[in-house]
């Protein structure tokens, strides 16, 4: 199978964790920081080391791509840069998957067939199987953690999934900062501050 992209010397650095303000938590946070120098992925770091209010439970390396042929279904020519995974098993080397512009998969999260990773989104795979397949596209600041996405679902804006047993699939777009925790398989257009979780689909303005 000829590969279509490479990793690159270009890396960075993706902290998980609660965030915390005078002790108390606000809920699973994610920070991508560029750096140059950085150490061995899933290391412990310190509030003080990271001089931000992120109590850092998991961090990993990514690299970001460069294309080896061209994905016309991408929009994406030999050459051209993409965004950041942690190692190659986390983008697929067949159909035209494309992780872009400063996107982050990691973990055992996953992207393959025609599925689309873009903007700044970050696809997490240290709670579990992630995978983003199919048609689906992720973009904006959209954040998943753990779960399933196919089908022709595009999930943007600042949505953020996290759930054992989430999937999320039909012809939906979910967007603004709607909160997803379980199965959402029927289509429908979720937006605002929607909150899907046990079951449920719903459509909020």
């Amino acid at each position: 199978m000829e590969k279509k992209f490479e990793l690159t010397d270009e890396i960075a650095v993706v902290y998980e964790g609660l965030h915390e303000d005078d002790g108390k938590k606000f809920g699973w946070q994610i920070r991508f920081d560029p750096v140059w120098h950085c150490s061995l992925p899933f290391v412990d770091f310190s509030t003080s080391a990271l001089n931000h209010p992120l109590a850092v439970c998991r961090a990993a390396v990514v690299h970001r791509i460069r294309a080896l042929r061209d994905i016309p279904e991408a929009g994406v020519k030999a050459g051209d840069l993409g965004g950041f995974i942690e190692e190659e098993e986390n983008l697929s080397h067949r159909g035209s998957a494309w992780v872009s512009d400063d996107a982050v998969v990691y973990g055992q999260a996953y992207v393959a067939d025609n599925a689309i990773v873009r903007g700044k989104a970050i696809i997490s795979g240290t709670e579990g199987a992630t995978k983003v397949g199919e048609n689906a596209e992720v973009t904006d600041n959209a954040t998943i953690l753990r779960g399933t996405i196919t089908g022709n679902v595009k999930i943007y804006g600042n949505t953020f999934g996290r759930g054992y047993g989430l999937y999320v699939s039909g012809n939906k777009s979910i967007g603004g900062n709607a909160i997803i925790t379980a199965y959402t398989g029927k289509e429908a257009d979720i937006w605002g501050d929607a909150i899907i979780s046990e079951h449920e689909t719903a459509s909020h303005s």
